[in-house]
Protein backbone atom coordinates (compact mmCIF):
# COMPACT_ATOMS: atom_id res chain seq x y z
CA UNK A 1 0.00 0.00 0.00
CA UNK A 2 1.18 3.52 -0.74
CA UNK A 3 0.03 6.89 0.59
CA UNK A 4 0.83 9.51 -2.01
CA UNK A 5 2.05 13.05 -1.48
CA UNK A 6 -1.22 14.42 -2.87
CA UNK A 7 -3.22 12.42 -0.31
CA UNK A 8 -1.07 13.96 2.40
CA UNK A 9 -1.71 17.48 1.20
CA UNK A 10 1.63 18.30 -0.46
CA UNK A 11 1.34 18.88 -4.21
CA UNK A 12 3.98 20.72 -6.26
CA UNK A 13 1.98 23.08 -8.49
CA UNK A 14 4.34 22.59 -11.47
CA UNK A 15 6.53 19.65 -12.46
CA UNK A 16 10.22 20.50 -13.09
CA UNK A 17 10.72 21.21 -16.80
CA UNK A 18 13.40 19.79 -19.08
CA UNK A 19 12.97 22.80 -21.40
CA UNK A 20 12.84 26.55 -20.61
CA UNK A 21 9.40 28.05 -20.01
CA UNK A 22 7.80 31.21 -18.59
CA UNK A 23 5.81 32.05 -15.48
CA UNK A 24 3.48 34.96 -14.73
CA UNK A 25 3.80 36.16 -11.15
CA UNK A 26 0.59 35.88 -9.13
CA UNK A 27 -0.46 37.91 -6.04
CA UNK A 28 1.77 37.19 -3.06
CA UNK A 29 4.20 34.89 -4.86
CA UNK A 30 7.86 35.03 -3.83
CA UNK A 31 10.93 34.15 -5.83
CA UNK A 32 11.86 31.12 -3.65
CA UNK A 33 8.30 29.76 -3.95
CA UNK A 34 8.38 30.08 -7.74
CA UNK A 35 11.82 28.42 -7.87
CA UNK A 36 10.45 25.54 -5.78
CA UNK A 37 7.59 25.02 -8.22
CA UNK A 38 9.95 24.50 -11.15
CA UNK A 39 12.77 22.64 -9.40
CA UNK A 40 15.32 25.43 -9.89
CA UNK A 41 17.14 27.81 -7.55
CA UNK A 42 16.37 31.49 -6.89
CA UNK A 43 19.90 32.22 -8.16
CA UNK A 44 19.00 30.60 -11.51
CA UNK A 45 15.86 32.76 -11.81
CA UNK A 46 17.86 35.91 -11.12
CA UNK A 47 20.44 34.93 -13.74
CA UNK A 48 17.69 34.18 -16.30
CA UNK A 49 15.95 37.56 -15.76
CA UNK A 50 18.74 40.14 -15.34
CA UNK A 51 16.63 43.05 -16.61
CA UNK A 52 14.24 42.61 -13.67
CA UNK A 53 16.85 42.21 -10.97
CA UNK A 54 19.20 44.97 -12.10
CA UNK A 55 16.59 47.69 -12.61
CA UNK A 56 17.16 50.44 -9.99
CA UNK A 57 13.53 51.54 -9.93
CA UNK A 58 12.34 47.97 -9.28
CA UNK A 59 14.97 47.49 -6.58
CA UNK A 60 13.91 50.70 -4.81
CA UNK A 61 10.22 49.78 -5.12
CA UNK A 62 10.85 46.32 -3.67
CA UNK A 63 12.79 47.79 -0.74
CA UNK A 64 10.06 50.32 0.02
CA UNK A 65 7.35 47.64 -0.09
CA UNK A 66 9.36 45.22 2.07
CA UNK A 67 9.81 42.64 -0.67
CA UNK A 68 12.97 40.51 -0.74
CA UNK A 69 13.11 40.49 -4.56
CA UNK A 70 12.01 43.00 -7.22
CA UNK A 71 9.23 40.90 -8.74
CA UNK A 72 5.63 42.05 -8.79
CA UNK A 73 2.17 40.85 -9.74
CA UNK A 74 1.88 40.38 -13.52
CA UNK A 75 5.63 40.10 -14.21
CA UNK A 76 6.64 37.40 -16.66
CA UNK A 77 9.66 35.41 -15.57
CA UNK A 78 11.80 33.29 -17.86
CA UNK A 79 12.20 29.89 -16.20
CA UNK A 80 15.33 27.95 -17.20
CA UNK A 81 15.22 24.18 -17.61
CA UNK A 82 15.66 22.35 -14.34
CA UNK A 83 19.17 20.91 -13.88
CA UNK A 84 19.72 17.25 -14.73
CA UNK A 85 20.18 16.53 -11.02
CA UNK A 86 16.45 17.28 -10.65
CA UNK A 87 15.03 15.74 -13.83
CA UNK A 88 17.15 12.54 -13.65
CA UNK A 89 17.19 10.01 -10.82
CA UNK A 90 20.29 9.96 -8.57
CA UNK A 91 22.55 7.06 -9.49
CA UNK A 92 23.83 4.37 -7.17
CA UNK A 93 27.18 2.66 -7.42
CA UNK A 94 27.15 -1.05 -6.51
CA UNK A 95 30.89 -0.94 -5.80
CA UNK A 96 32.29 -0.63 -2.27
CA UNK A 97 36.06 -0.19 -2.37
CA UNK A 98 36.81 -1.49 1.12
CA UNK A 99 37.24 -5.23 1.67
CA UNK A 100 36.62 -4.93 5.43
CA UNK A 101 33.63 -6.67 7.01
CA UNK A 102 31.30 -5.61 9.83
CA UNK A 103 30.52 -9.25 10.68
CA UNK A 104 32.36 -11.62 13.00
CA UNK A 105 35.04 -13.97 11.63
CA UNK A 106 36.47 -17.18 13.10
CA UNK A 107 39.68 -18.94 12.05
CA UNK A 108 41.39 -22.23 12.92
CA UNK A 109 44.72 -23.48 11.58
CA UNK A 110 47.41 -26.09 11.77
CA UNK A 111 50.88 -25.29 10.53
CA UNK A 112 50.86 -23.32 7.29
CA UNK A 113 47.13 -23.67 6.55
CA UNK A 114 44.25 -21.70 8.11
CA UNK A 115 40.53 -21.95 7.42
CA UNK A 116 38.20 -19.08 8.34
CA UNK A 117 34.44 -18.63 8.32
CA UNK A 118 32.33 -15.48 8.39
CA UNK A 119 28.70 -16.47 9.26
CA UNK A 120 27.23 -13.04 8.43
CA UNK A 121 28.65 -13.09 4.90
CA UNK A 122 28.43 -16.90 4.63
CA UNK A 123 32.05 -16.76 3.46
CA UNK A 124 34.81 -19.36 3.81
CA UNK A 125 38.47 -18.38 3.54
CA UNK A 126 41.54 -20.58 3.11
CA UNK A 127 44.99 -19.09 3.78
CA UNK A 128 48.34 -20.73 3.10
CA UNK A 129 51.52 -19.21 4.53
CA UNK A 130 55.15 -20.12 3.83
CA UNK A 131 57.69 -18.72 6.27
CA UNK A 132 61.48 -18.64 6.46
CA UNK A 133 63.48 -17.49 9.48
CA UNK A 134 66.37 -15.06 9.11
CA UNK A 135 69.32 -15.30 11.47
CA UNK A 136 69.00 -12.90 14.38
CA UNK A 137 69.90 -12.92 18.10
CA UNK A 138 68.42 -14.30 21.30
CA UNK A 139 66.41 -11.10 21.74
CA UNK A 140 65.68 -10.10 18.16
CA UNK A 141 64.20 -12.37 15.52
CA UNK A 142 63.39 -11.89 11.83
CA UNK A 143 61.39 -13.86 9.31
CA UNK A 144 59.90 -13.42 5.88
CA UNK A 145 56.66 -14.93 4.63
CA UNK A 146 54.54 -15.33 1.53
CA UNK A 147 50.79 -15.58 2.15
CA UNK A 148 48.07 -16.58 -0.33
CA UNK A 149 44.34 -16.63 0.42
CA UNK A 150 41.09 -17.45 -1.34
CA UNK A 151 37.67 -16.50 0.03
CA UNK A 152 34.28 -17.54 -1.36
CA UNK A 153 30.95 -16.15 -0.15
CA UNK A 154 27.30 -16.80 -1.11
CA UNK A 155 24.68 -14.79 0.77
CA UNK A 156 21.18 -13.31 0.34
CA UNK A 157 20.69 -9.82 1.78
CA UNK A 158 18.31 -6.97 1.08
CA UNK A 159 16.44 -9.14 -1.41
CA UNK A 160 19.51 -9.88 -3.54
CA UNK A 161 21.89 -12.83 -3.87
CA UNK A 162 25.60 -12.00 -3.77
CA UNK A 163 28.33 -14.40 -4.87
CA UNK A 164 31.89 -13.21 -4.13
CA UNK A 165 35.35 -14.64 -4.79
CA UNK A 166 38.38 -12.80 -3.42
CA UNK A 167 41.99 -13.82 -3.89
CA UNK A 168 45.06 -12.18 -2.36
CA UNK A 169 48.84 -12.61 -2.27
CA UNK A 170 51.11 -10.71 0.11
CA UNK A 171 54.79 -10.85 1.04
CA UNK A 172 55.70 -9.80 4.58
CA UNK A 173 58.77 -9.09 6.64
CA UNK A 174 58.48 -9.63 10.42
CA UNK A 175 60.64 -8.43 13.28
CA UNK A 176 60.21 -9.52 16.90
CA UNK A 177 61.92 -8.15 20.01
CA UNK A 178 61.84 -9.81 23.46
CA UNK A 179 63.58 -8.33 26.49
CA UNK A 180 62.43 -9.45 29.91
CA UNK A 181 58.73 -8.65 30.22
CA UNK A 182 58.79 -6.41 27.14
CA UNK A 183 57.66 -7.86 23.81
CA UNK A 184 57.21 -6.09 20.49
CA UNK A 185 56.40 -7.20 16.95
CA UNK A 186 56.42 -5.31 13.67
CA UNK A 187 55.30 -6.63 10.29
CA UNK A 188 55.28 -4.82 6.96
CA UNK A 189 54.05 -6.23 3.68
CA UNK A 190 52.93 -5.52 0.14
CA UNK A 191 50.47 -7.47 -1.93
CA UNK A 192 47.69 -7.61 -4.50
CA UNK A 193 44.05 -8.62 -4.12
CA UNK A 194 41.37 -9.22 -6.73
CA UNK A 195 37.64 -9.60 -6.27
CA UNK A 196 34.87 -10.95 -8.50
CA UNK A 197 31.28 -10.40 -7.40
CA UNK A 198 27.93 -11.25 -8.99
CA UNK A 199 24.74 -9.66 -7.63
CA UNK A 200 21.51 -11.36 -8.71
CA UNK A 201 18.03 -9.93 -8.03
CA UNK A 202 15.98 -12.02 -5.60
CA UNK A 203 16.88 -15.18 -3.68
CA UNK A 204 16.78 -18.90 -4.39
CA UNK A 205 19.41 -18.87 -7.13
CA UNK A 206 21.39 -21.93 -8.12
CA UNK A 207 25.19 -21.39 -7.93
CA UNK A 208 25.39 -22.86 -11.42
CA UNK A 209 23.84 -19.61 -12.71
CA UNK A 210 27.00 -17.73 -11.78
CA UNK A 211 29.23 -20.18 -13.66
CA UNK A 212 27.36 -19.39 -16.89
CA UNK A 213 28.07 -15.65 -16.68
CA UNK A 214 30.81 -14.13 -18.84
CA UNK A 215 31.35 -10.52 -17.67
CA UNK A 216 32.58 -9.57 -21.14
CA UNK A 217 29.50 -11.00 -22.85
CA UNK A 218 26.41 -9.03 -21.70
CA UNK A 219 24.06 -11.61 -23.22
CA UNK A 220 25.11 -14.10 -20.50
CA UNK A 221 24.22 -11.70 -17.67
CA UNK A 222 20.64 -12.11 -16.31
CA UNK A 223 18.33 -9.09 -16.48
CA UNK A 224 18.86 -6.88 -13.42
CA UNK A 225 22.13 -8.62 -12.45
CA UNK A 226 25.44 -6.86 -11.79
CA UNK A 227 28.99 -8.17 -12.21
CA UNK A 228 31.83 -6.39 -10.38
CA UNK A 229 35.56 -6.89 -10.87
CA UNK A 230 38.33 -5.03 -9.11
CA UNK A 231 42.03 -5.30 -8.38
CA UNK A 232 43.99 -3.44 -5.71
CA UNK A 233 47.64 -3.26 -4.78
CA UNK A 234 48.07 -2.72 -1.07
CA UNK A 235 50.56 -2.24 1.73
CA UNK A 236 49.97 -3.33 5.29
CA UNK A 237 51.60 -2.60 8.61
CA UNK A 238 51.03 -4.53 11.83
CA UNK A 239 52.45 -3.44 15.20
CA UNK A 240 51.92 -5.24 18.52
CA UNK A 241 53.58 -4.86 21.88
CA UNK A 242 53.17 -5.69 25.55
CA UNK A 243 54.77 -5.04 28.90
CA UNK A 244 53.93 -7.28 31.84
CA UNK A 245 51.23 -8.88 29.72
CA UNK A 246 49.38 -5.59 29.05
CA UNK A 247 49.68 -4.25 25.55
CA UNK A 248 48.04 -3.28 22.31
CA UNK A 249 48.08 -3.77 18.59
CA UNK A 250 47.54 -1.77 15.43
CA UNK A 251 46.85 -2.98 11.91
CA UNK A 252 46.59 -0.75 8.83
CA UNK A 253 45.96 -1.82 5.23
CA UNK A 254 46.18 0.85 2.50
CA UNK A 255 44.96 -0.20 -0.97
CA UNK A 256 44.31 1.35 -4.39
CA UNK A 257 43.42 0.05 -7.82
CA UNK A 258 40.82 0.03 -10.59
CA UNK A 259 37.23 -1.23 -10.48
CA UNK A 260 34.71 -2.19 -13.14
CA UNK A 261 31.04 -3.15 -13.04
CA UNK A 262 28.41 -4.06 -15.63
CA UNK A 263 24.65 -4.19 -15.01
CA UNK A 264 22.16 -5.52 -17.51
CA UNK A 265 19.31 -2.99 -17.38
CA UNK A 266 17.30 -4.14 -20.43
CA UNK A 267 16.96 -6.98 -22.91
CA UNK A 268 20.02 -5.69 -24.75
CA UNK A 269 20.98 -2.67 -22.67
CA UNK A 270 23.85 -2.44 -20.18
CA UNK A 271 25.16 0.12 -17.72
CA UNK A 272 28.95 0.21 -17.32
CA UNK A 273 30.92 1.78 -14.47
CA UNK A 274 34.69 2.06 -14.52
CA UNK A 275 37.26 3.98 -12.50
CA UNK A 276 39.89 4.15 -9.75
CA UNK A 277 39.32 3.06 -6.17
CA UNK A 278 41.14 3.30 -2.84
CA UNK A 279 40.55 2.06 0.70
CA UNK A 280 42.00 2.09 4.20
CA UNK A 281 41.19 -0.58 6.78
CA UNK A 282 42.56 0.13 10.26
CA UNK A 283 42.27 -1.52 13.68
CA UNK A 284 43.58 -0.17 16.98
CA UNK A 285 43.06 -1.99 20.26
CA UNK A 286 44.43 -2.76 23.68
CA UNK A 287 44.28 -5.81 25.93
CA UNK A 288 46.39 -8.58 27.44
CA UNK A 289 48.81 -11.27 26.35
CA UNK A 290 49.16 -14.45 28.34
CA UNK A 291 50.93 -17.79 28.53
CA UNK A 292 49.38 -20.90 30.04
CA UNK A 293 50.28 -24.47 30.79
CA UNK A 294 51.24 -26.83 28.00
CA UNK A 295 52.76 -24.12 25.81
CA UNK A 296 49.46 -22.31 25.23
CA UNK A 297 49.89 -18.64 24.31
CA UNK A 298 47.27 -16.07 23.50
CA UNK A 299 46.07 -12.48 23.39
CA UNK A 300 42.78 -10.70 23.94
CA UNK A 301 42.26 -7.17 22.65
CA UNK A 302 39.29 -4.84 22.39
CA UNK A 303 39.42 -1.97 19.94
CA UNK A 304 37.93 -0.06 17.07
CA UNK A 305 37.86 -1.10 13.42
CA UNK A 306 37.53 1.69 10.87
CA UNK A 307 37.05 0.99 7.16
CA UNK A 308 37.04 3.71 4.48
CA UNK A 309 36.43 3.05 0.79
CA UNK A 310 36.52 5.60 -2.04
CA UNK A 311 35.74 5.11 -5.74
CA UNK A 312 35.30 7.48 -8.69
CA UNK A 313 33.37 5.77 -11.47
CA UNK A 314 32.61 6.99 -14.96
CA UNK A 315 29.31 5.50 -16.11
CA UNK A 316 27.08 5.27 -19.17
CA UNK A 317 24.30 3.05 -20.48
CA UNK A 318 24.63 1.50 -23.95
CA UNK A 319 22.02 0.18 -26.36
CA UNK A 320 23.69 -2.89 -27.85
CA UNK A 321 20.92 -3.30 -30.44
CA UNK A 322 22.39 -0.37 -32.38
CA UNK A 323 25.74 -0.29 -34.17
CA UNK A 324 26.48 3.11 -32.67
CA UNK A 325 25.75 1.80 -29.17
CA UNK A 326 28.03 -1.21 -29.68
CA UNK A 327 30.82 1.02 -30.97
CA UNK A 328 30.47 3.41 -28.02
CA UNK A 329 30.44 0.40 -25.67
CA UNK A 330 33.78 -0.82 -27.04
CA UNK A 331 35.27 2.66 -26.84
CA UNK A 332 34.18 2.99 -23.20
CA UNK A 333 35.88 -0.32 -22.41
CA UNK A 334 39.13 1.02 -23.83
CA UNK A 335 39.06 4.63 -22.63
CA UNK A 336 36.41 4.96 -19.90
CA UNK A 337 34.84 7.83 -21.86
CA UNK A 338 31.39 8.21 -23.44
CA UNK A 339 29.78 11.20 -25.16
CA UNK A 340 26.54 12.51 -23.68
CA UNK A 341 23.77 12.51 -26.29
CA UNK A 342 25.62 10.24 -28.72
CA UNK A 343 23.52 7.62 -30.56
CA UNK A 344 23.04 4.47 -28.50
CA UNK A 345 24.37 6.15 -25.34
CA UNK A 346 22.44 7.46 -22.32
CA UNK A 347 22.84 8.25 -18.62
CA UNK A 348 26.43 9.49 -18.90
CA UNK A 349 27.69 10.64 -15.51
CA UNK A 350 30.46 10.41 -12.91
CA UNK A 351 29.57 8.60 -9.68
CA UNK A 352 31.76 9.22 -6.64
CA UNK A 353 31.08 6.89 -3.70
CA UNK A 354 32.60 7.14 -0.22
CA UNK A 355 31.93 4.47 2.44
CA UNK A 356 32.86 4.81 6.12
CA UNK A 357 32.25 2.32 8.94
CA UNK A 358 33.27 2.26 12.58
CA UNK A 359 32.77 -0.67 14.90
CA UNK A 360 33.98 -2.08 18.20
CA UNK A 361 35.76 -5.45 17.81
CA UNK A 362 37.08 -8.10 20.18
CA UNK A 363 40.02 -10.16 18.93
CA UNK A 364 41.05 -13.42 20.60
CA UNK A 365 44.08 -15.46 19.54
CA UNK A 366 45.18 -18.81 20.99
CA UNK A 367 48.07 -21.01 19.90
CA UNK A 368 49.63 -24.27 21.07
CA UNK A 369 52.46 -25.55 18.96
CA UNK A 370 51.35 -25.43 15.34
CA UNK A 371 47.63 -25.19 16.21
CA UNK A 372 45.99 -21.76 16.19
CA UNK A 373 42.48 -20.47 16.84
CA UNK A 374 41.34 -16.86 16.23
CA UNK A 375 38.11 -14.97 16.70
CA UNK A 376 37.45 -11.46 15.37
CA UNK A 377 34.09 -10.66 16.95
CA UNK A 378 31.82 -7.69 16.23
CA UNK A 379 30.77 -6.21 19.58
CA UNK A 380 27.77 -4.30 18.20
CA UNK A 381 26.23 -3.17 14.96
CA UNK A 382 28.52 -0.83 13.03
CA UNK A 383 27.97 2.88 12.56
CA UNK A 384 28.10 3.39 8.80
CA UNK A 385 27.89 6.17 6.27
CA UNK A 386 27.70 6.05 2.47
CA UNK A 387 27.96 9.21 0.41
CA UNK A 388 27.23 9.00 -3.33
CA UNK A 389 27.69 12.02 -5.57
CA UNK A 390 26.42 11.88 -9.14
CA UNK A 391 27.78 14.59 -11.45
CA UNK A 392 25.77 14.99 -14.67
CA UNK A 393 26.94 16.32 -18.06
CA UNK A 394 25.44 19.76 -17.35
CA UNK A 395 27.62 20.05 -14.22
CA UNK A 396 24.75 19.65 -11.75
CA UNK A 397 25.04 17.22 -8.83
CA UNK A 398 22.82 14.80 -6.92
CA UNK A 399 24.10 13.80 -3.49
CA UNK A 400 22.74 10.94 -1.38
CA UNK A 401 23.95 10.57 2.22
CA UNK A 402 23.07 7.33 4.00
CA UNK A 403 23.58 6.99 7.76
CA UNK A 404 23.05 4.11 10.17
CA UNK A 405 23.97 4.48 13.83
CA UNK A 406 24.29 0.97 15.23
CA UNK A 407 20.87 -0.67 15.51
CA UNK A 408 18.94 2.55 14.90
CA UNK A 409 16.86 3.10 11.77
CA UNK A 410 18.86 3.99 8.63
CA UNK A 411 18.41 7.45 7.11
CA UNK A 412 18.96 8.43 3.48
CA UNK A 413 19.07 12.13 2.56
CA UNK A 414 18.90 13.12 -1.12
CA UNK A 415 19.97 16.59 -2.25
CA UNK A 416 20.16 18.21 -5.70
CA UNK A 417 22.50 21.04 -6.73
CA UNK A 418 22.79 23.12 -9.90
CA UNK A 419 26.04 23.55 -11.82
CA UNK A 420 26.97 26.56 -9.66
CA UNK A 421 26.68 24.50 -6.47
CA UNK A 422 23.38 26.02 -5.28
CA UNK A 423 21.01 23.52 -3.70
CA UNK A 424 17.49 23.11 -5.07
CA UNK A 425 15.98 23.00 -1.59
CA UNK A 426 12.49 21.95 -2.69
CA UNK A 427 13.97 18.68 -4.01
CA UNK A 428 15.62 17.57 -0.76
CA UNK A 429 14.12 14.40 0.77
CA UNK A 430 14.68 12.39 3.97
CA UNK A 431 14.00 8.64 3.85
CA UNK A 432 13.86 6.32 6.88
CA UNK A 433 13.57 2.54 6.57
CA UNK A 434 11.60 1.14 9.51
CA UNK A 435 11.41 -2.57 10.32
CA UNK A 436 8.00 -3.31 11.85
CA UNK A 437 8.69 -7.01 12.49
CA UNK A 438 9.43 -8.50 15.91
CA UNK A 439 7.44 -9.67 18.89
CA UNK A 440 5.78 -6.81 20.73
CA UNK A 441 6.70 -4.26 18.03
CA UNK A 442 3.98 -1.65 17.50
CA UNK A 443 5.86 0.52 14.98
CA UNK A 444 3.35 -0.05 12.15
CA UNK A 445 0.38 0.93 14.32
CA UNK A 446 2.26 4.00 15.61
CA UNK A 447 3.10 5.15 12.08
CA UNK A 448 -0.51 4.78 10.95
CA UNK A 449 -1.68 6.56 14.10
CA UNK A 450 0.42 9.69 13.48
CA UNK A 451 -0.49 9.67 9.77
CA UNK A 452 -4.18 9.79 10.63
CA UNK A 453 -3.84 12.16 13.59
CA UNK A 454 -5.04 9.52 16.03
CA UNK A 455 -7.93 8.27 13.92
CA UNK A 456 -6.73 4.75 13.13
CA UNK A 457 -3.97 2.18 13.75
CA UNK A 458 -4.53 0.66 10.31
CA UNK A 459 -3.14 2.16 7.14
CA UNK A 460 -0.23 1.87 4.70
CA UNK A 461 2.23 0.55 7.32
CA UNK A 462 1.69 -3.22 7.59
CA UNK A 463 2.92 -5.03 10.74
CA UNK A 464 5.81 -7.40 10.02
CA UNK A 465 7.05 -5.54 6.94
CA UNK A 466 9.72 -2.94 6.31
CA UNK A 467 8.39 0.45 5.25
CA UNK A 468 10.02 3.57 3.84
CA UNK A 469 8.98 6.89 5.35
CA UNK A 470 9.92 9.80 3.09
CA UNK A 471 9.70 13.46 4.08
CA UNK A 472 10.10 16.39 1.71
CA UNK A 473 12.09 19.37 2.95
CA UNK A 474 8.81 21.16 3.71
CA UNK A 475 7.40 18.16 5.60
CA UNK A 476 10.60 17.73 7.63
CA UNK A 477 10.58 21.45 8.45
CA UNK A 478 6.98 21.08 9.65
CA UNK A 479 7.93 18.02 11.76
CA UNK A 480 10.82 19.99 13.27
CA UNK A 481 8.35 22.70 14.29
CA UNK A 482 5.95 20.10 15.72
CA UNK A 483 8.80 18.56 17.71
CA UNK A 484 9.72 21.99 19.05
CA UNK A 485 6.19 22.52 20.35
CA UNK A 486 6.06 19.00 21.79
CA UNK A 487 9.39 19.52 23.53
CA UNK A 488 8.02 22.64 25.21
CA UNK A 489 4.95 20.69 26.35
CA UNK A 490 6.78 17.83 28.07
CA UNK A 491 8.74 18.20 31.30
CA UNK A 492 12.13 20.02 31.07
CA UNK A 493 15.01 17.91 29.79
CA UNK A 494 12.81 15.56 27.77
CA UNK A 495 14.21 13.62 24.79
CA UNK A 496 12.01 15.38 22.20
CA UNK A 497 13.32 18.81 23.21
CA UNK A 498 16.89 17.59 22.63
CA UNK A 499 16.02 16.94 18.98
CA UNK A 500 15.30 20.59 18.26
CA UNK A 501 17.62 22.32 20.75
CA UNK A 502 21.41 21.91 20.69
CA UNK A 503 21.67 22.43 24.46
CA UNK A 504 22.94 26.01 24.15
CA UNK A 505 19.56 27.49 23.39
CA UNK A 506 19.98 27.34 19.60
CA UNK A 507 17.51 25.63 17.32
CA UNK A 508 18.83 22.79 15.18
CA UNK A 509 18.65 23.01 11.40
CA UNK A 510 16.18 20.79 9.56
CA UNK A 511 19.05 18.56 8.42
CA UNK A 512 20.48 18.21 11.95
CA UNK A 513 17.01 17.50 13.32
CA UNK A 514 16.46 14.73 10.74
CA UNK A 515 19.80 13.11 11.58
CA UNK A 516 19.11 13.38 15.31
CA UNK A 517 15.73 11.71 14.83
CA UNK A 518 17.48 8.65 13.37
CA UNK A 519 19.83 8.21 16.34
CA UNK A 520 17.74 8.95 19.42
CA UNK A 521 16.24 5.50 19.80
CA UNK A 522 19.08 4.34 22.09
CA UNK A 523 20.16 1.50 19.77
CA UNK A 524 16.51 0.42 19.55
CA UNK A 525 15.21 0.16 15.98
CA UNK A 526 11.65 0.40 17.30
CA UNK A 527 12.22 3.72 19.08
CA UNK A 528 11.95 5.85 15.94
CA UNK A 529 8.22 5.29 15.45
CA UNK A 530 7.68 5.90 19.16
CA UNK A 531 9.44 9.27 18.84
CA UNK A 532 7.01 10.22 16.07
CA UNK A 533 4.12 9.24 18.34
CA UNK A 534 5.48 11.37 21.19
CA UNK A 535 5.79 14.37 18.85
CA UNK A 536 2.27 13.86 17.51
CA UNK A 537 0.88 13.49 21.04
CA UNK A 538 2.10 16.83 22.39
CA UNK A 539 2.63 19.01 19.29
CA UNK A 540 -0.54 21.02 19.93
CA UNK A 541 0.68 22.11 23.37
CA UNK A 542 -1.60 19.72 25.28
CA UNK A 543 -1.29 16.13 26.43
CA UNK A 544 -4.81 14.94 25.83
CA UNK A 545 -5.06 11.23 25.08
CA UNK A 546 -7.44 11.64 22.16
CA UNK A 547 -5.78 14.71 20.66
CA UNK A 548 -2.92 13.99 18.21
CA UNK A 549 -1.27 16.19 15.58
CA UNK A 550 -1.18 14.64 12.12
CA UNK A 551 2.35 14.17 10.72
CA UNK A 552 2.68 14.47 6.95
CA UNK A 553 4.97 12.01 5.14
CA UNK A 554 5.01 9.52 2.27
CA UNK A 555 4.75 5.83 3.25
CA UNK A 556 5.42 2.82 1.05
CA UNK A 557 6.52 -0.77 1.41
CA UNK A 558 10.29 -1.19 1.34
CA UNK A 559 11.34 -2.96 -1.86
CA UNK A 560 15.04 -3.91 -1.71
CA UNK A 561 15.07 -4.64 -5.43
Amino acid sequence: MHLSASQLGYVPSVTPQTEPTTHQVAHGETLPAIADQYGVTPQALRAANPELFQDKWRLDEAQQSGRADPIFYGDTLRIPAAPMSVTAEPMESPYEASHGTTNSEFTAGMGSVKIGYNPGDNATKVTVTNEAAVEGSSQVGFKISAESSLEIGWVVKEGKTEFTVTGANVNKTHAEVRSGQLEAEVSVGAGFRARYKVILPGGGHDPKEVAKIDPFDPSTIPLGATVIMDGQYYTQTEIAGSFRHVGGESEIKDASGVSYSITRTGSNQVQIMKGPSASIEAYNGGGVRFKGAGGVEGSLTVGQQINVGDSMMRTATFDLDSAAGRSAYGNFFATGEAEHGAPGVSDVATVHRLDVSSQGRLKLKLSAGEAEVEGDIALRAATTGTYTQTTYPDGSIALTSEFKYGNNVPLKVTQRFDAEGNEVRSERTYEYTVDTSGLGNHSAQQINWVLSGGASESGPAIPGEKVKLTFTEGEMRALNAQAGKAGDTYAPGNSIASLTDDGDGHSRSTFAFAVGLSRTSNQDKYGFANSLLEISYAADGHMSRGDFDRISMDVEKHNPN
